[in-house]
């Protein structure tokens, strides 16, 4: 069982916020690293892609089964006996000891898992109009391959697949786990107004800003975000405060 949903969340909410003070900091454009052709970085880059890591993980979080157990203690727990009957039922005569594992796996993984858990919080936890805020505010592009490497132009279009977007947003949470893949921006460790909006005729507009490239069937998938981290912040309090 998880104990205390709402306080790891706010601890993390607290954490991704000393994080962000810590821009003063490493605003120092002396820090830009060149990399690749005419590509640079900066030190940021790594507090950038925590705070996405550390709100990701909220989701999960906020959206786990409040039954949740691990997969050992599911196995044995008295408690589970009428879960794991019905997935018992599912197998069929002759089945191999690899099959059978893999059944149960699966079933506790759609009960328990940390994708379902992932899935279920932007899918049934979010309002209507916070899901549509999320997917505006994420945009993948595609981009030709041999141009300059620090745009997305000349532009190919968008993928405008909703289910793409959770994808990517899954496959930022686990990477940063288990690759030590980071996806964030360099850019307020050299522009020290980044994450502000900039400000046209009075009216202030934000921007967007790619975290993250890779190459896919002879061309980039670029995935740019606006208004990240406050956006994320805003969607997890909002399910905090209606739980």
């Amino acid at each position: 069982m998880i104990d205390n949903v709402g306080d790891l969340v706010k601890n993390r909410l607290e954490h991704v916020d000393l994080i962000f003070d810590l821009r003063k900091k490493y605003f120092n454009p002396r820090l830009i690293k060149y990399v690749g052709a005419n590509g640079w970085t900066h030190p940021w880059v790594y507090f950038d892609a925590l705070m996405y890591y550390l709100l990701l993980t909220c989701f999960d979080l906020l959206g786990q089964n409040p039954e949740w157990v691990s997969l050992s203690e599911w196995l044995t727990s008295k408690k589970k006996t009428g879960e794991r009957e019905a997935v018992e039922c599912t197998i069929g005569n002759g089945a191999s000891p690899q099959s059978i594992a893999q059944i149960f796996f699966e079933a506790y993984q759609r009960m328990y898992g940390v994708r379902s858990a992932f899935n279920h919080f932007i899918l049934n936890l979010l309002t209507e109009d916070e899901r549509s805020e999320l997917f505006h505010n994420l945009e993948i592009v595609r981009g030709r391959m041999g141009g300059d490497p620090n745009t997305s132009y000349p532009a190919l279009g968008y993928v405008e697949d909703e289910s793409k977007k959770v994808d990517f947003l899954f496959r930022l949470r686990n990477k940063f786990t288990h690759s030590a893949v980071i996806m964030g921006s360099p850019a307020a460790g050299v522009f020290p107004d980044f994450y502000e909006p900039l400000v046209f005729d009075g009216k202030p507009m934000k921007r967007y800003s790619e975290i993250y490239r890779e190459e896919k069937g002879g061309e980039w998938l670029i995935y740019q975000v606006c208004d990240w981290p406050f956006l994320l912040v805003r969607l997890i309090t909002a399910v905090l405060d209606r739980r």
